[in-house]
């Protein structure tokens, strides 16, 4: 009997240590993340802090507001990929031909909104902060072919684009007034 106890209570035990491994783990994986986007999007007329931009409904005109968080300085760029064939890519940010110098912080806010055009369907918006001034032609053309090789948003978190850049997307879909909530 006391050795069935001794079972038991082993088991129990083993079964608690690996439960707080795995919480330690994903807690540290997460945690570790060098680089993160985020933002929110508001109605033209609308005032106040706009709702949070992950997978929400966006409508051409609505201000997208964006805000990176990155461990280290570096260089950033930030390009959207969408539209109704999923391929088309548009650069949000920086309006130059470098990628932007950017300094260590968290929820650090671009200088302006940027104004939603008028390509309709789910869009992926990816962040990257660059080890150095990427020319943001480079990242954008990188981006179009490794999405056009790979159908319905397949690539994820930016893998094999080769670029000394730490990579964040964010996801939303752009639809019509008509149809959008």
């Amino acid at each position: 009997m006391k050795s069935l106890r001794r079972r038991w209570l082993f088991l129990v035990v083993l079964l608690v240590g690996v439960g707080v491994l795995l919480v330690w783990l994903v807690e540290s994986q997460q945690s570790s993340a060098a680089f993160a986007l985020s933002g929110t999007v508001r109605r033209p007329r609308e005032t106040g802090h706009g709702r949070p931009l992950q997978m929400a409904f966006v409508r051409p005109g609505d201000h997208l507001h964006f805000r990176v968080s990155s461990r280290r300085a570096g260089f950033l760029a930030v390009v959207g990929v969408g539209g109704q064939t999923g391929r088309e890519t548009a650069v949000y940010y920086p309006p130059a031909p470098d990628a932007a110098p950017l300094g260590a912080g968290e929820a650090i806010e671009l200088p302006s909104p940027i104004v939603a055009d008028e390509r309709l369907g789910n869009e992926l918006v990816y962040g990257f902060v660059c080890k150095k001034a990427v020319p943001v032609a480079e990242i954008r053309e990188r981006l179009a072919q490794a999405v056009g090789a790979v159908p319905n948003y397949g690539l994820t978190r930016g893998k094999g684009l080769d670029l000394p850049c730490d990579i964040a997307m964010l996801g939303f879909t752009k639809c019509d007034i008509d149809e959008c909530p």
